[in-house]
């Protein structure tokens, strides 16, 4: 009786040793551990299957169904177990946290190409860099609509009518009461009315005043000072008789050919005075005949370059004390040249400037 008792519980004994031993695998602890309360429910079926198949057989003796049940659960097990390391479920032990699993499957997923992370970082990416692009096209947005609003008050200012400047009054030179003989000899060169340097200057360079204008080339300079010369030793005879080589008014200039320009407009100026002598003595020409002139005609107007009035000078064959008006044209460029110290020279030898007048 014991060993009937005991035949009918071993089958009962095998199958609960067959669910609680665990199954030796290296690669995955977890899933062997898994109550088979537990296995996918896709394998429910096959149990209910082999559970129906053994009660449905009333020829079967109830140790060999109980066994059959044994040997069911057993192979669901094992596919369980086969199934979870086919899939690589590697978690560590039933110790580690639900967390790290699912971590460990998002992995394994990603490895089997279930989930990628890198599209969504690319989209992310992609979705900045739009964003910092639609920010630089409105910031160039504005900065163009301020560009152009800044052209566009630009040429609004260009198109507003500008104010017309009231042009200065023509100023004709008869208005200065000059000599009839000197008039007459502007008019035969021309001129009628002053330029604007001769207007500015002529008022106070006629007053015996000293004078600096600054002007460009071919504005009249010349002009303006050669008439204050000639009206005033027209006005102011001399109170002796004038010596050879002492001229009343000395004008330098920086080159011999601005010299010889300035003497041919004296000689235009005075064509009606055929007694005012205009002298020249430059660098580069006939030293004794200009010696001769100096030593045998009465000088008015002398017209030099600084290195050959000091030759003269030196010599004898001028004398400047009675100058009366000196004229430096083109001083500034006669300082590029280098001509100050000569012309210094040159100023000493001439009467104090209280007693004559400047003109530059």
């Amino acid at each position: 009786m014991t060993d009937r008792n005991e035949e009918e519980q071993a089958p009962d004994r095998i199958a609960d040793e067959a669910n609680s031993a665990p199954v030796e695998n290296t690669e995955d602890t977890t899933a062997t551990q898994t109550p088979a309360a537990e296995a996918p429910e896709a394998d429910a079926p096959e149990v209910e299957a082999a559970t129906e198949a053994a009660s449905a057989d009333p020829e079967t003796p109830p140790e060999e169904a109980a066994d059959s049940e044994d040997a069911a659960a057993a192979e669901v097990a094992d596919e369980a177990v086969a199934e979870d390391t086919d899939t690589g479920d590697t978690a560590a032990n039933d110790s580690e946290p639900a967390g790290a699993m699912i971590f460990a499957a998002a992995a394994s997923g990603d490895e089997e190409g279930g989930y990628d992370d890198s599209a969504e970082t690319e989209a992310e990416a992609e979705a900045e860099a739009e964003a910092e692009a639609d920010d630089a096209t409105g910031v160039d947005e504005v900065d163009s609509e301020a560009a152009a609003a800044a052209a566009s008050e630009n040429d609004t200012a260009d198109q507003a009518p500008e104010e017309e400047k009231t042009p200065a009054p023509r100023v004709p030179f008869a208005e200065f009461g000059l000599p009839p003989q000197l008039e007459q000899g502007i008019a035969d060169l021309g001129f009628e009315f002053c330029t604007p340097i001769q207007a500015e200057t002529l008022p106070h360079s006629l007053s015996g005043y000293d004078v600096t204008g600054q002007a460009q080339t071919g504005t009249g300079k010349t002009a303006a000072f050669l008439i204050s010369i000639i009206s005033h030793q027209l006005e102011n005879p001399p109170e002796e008789e004038p010596e050879n080589g002492r001229p009343r008014a000395l004008i330098i200039a920086p080159t011999r050919e601005l010299a010889l320009q300035i003497a041919a407009d004296a000689e235009g100026l005075t064509q009606h005075l055929p007694w005012m002598n205009v002298v020249s003595v430059v660098g580069g020409m006939d030293f004794e005949r200009q010696r001769k002139i100096l030593e045998s005609e009465i000088v008015d107007i002398l017209v030099a370059t600084p290195g050959r009035l000091i030759d003269f000078v030196t010599r004898g064959k001028v004398n400047l004390r009675k100058v009366e008006q000196v004229v430096l044209d083109e001083a500034d460029r006669m300082l590029s040249m280098g001509f100050i110290p000569d012309v210094r020279r040159i100023i000493r030898q001439t009467p104090p400037k209280h007693k004559r007048q400047t003109l530059l």
